[in-house]
């Protein structure tokens, strides 16, 4: 899964160059997760032995439905657990580190990026 900051929704005012052309200041929204998305005609039980294996073959077996719901929970679980990882956190640390060295390699002496709140 990934983790990004949209431009596309950046407006006026969102960089602000000091009045002794010094420093720029940059407002972003937020880091986004992306949706996860398992590619069902690459996921397969990899192993059939007793245990979780056949208690999942059990659960879902052939049908068609019950393997959707499967795959349904598995992206859900997927989402969950990379919103409580630190995605977002090194989407800002990266955004940061490239605007910064863009910015200064303008010429400017200082650059501010804030992000705002999820």
């Amino acid at each position: 899964m990934d983790a990004y900051v949209d431009f596309a929704g950046i407006g006026d005012g969102a960089v602000v160059v000091s009045p002794d052309g010094k420093s720029v200041t940059i407002n972003l929204p937020a880091p986004q997760l992306e949706k996860p998305s398992l590619d069902v005609d690459k996921s397969y039980t990899f192993a059939e032995d007793k245990g979780i294996a056949n208690k999942i073959g059990d659960l879902v077996g052939s049908d068609a439905n019950k393997q959707q719901q499967l795959y349904q929970l598995a992206e859900q679980k997927i989402a969950a657990a990379a919103d409580e990882s630190e995605l977002r956190e090194r989407a800002e640390k990266n955004t940061r580190a490239m605007l910064e060295s863009l910015i200064k390699g303008l010429g400017y002496e200082r650059v501010t990026v804030n992000f705002a709140a999820p």
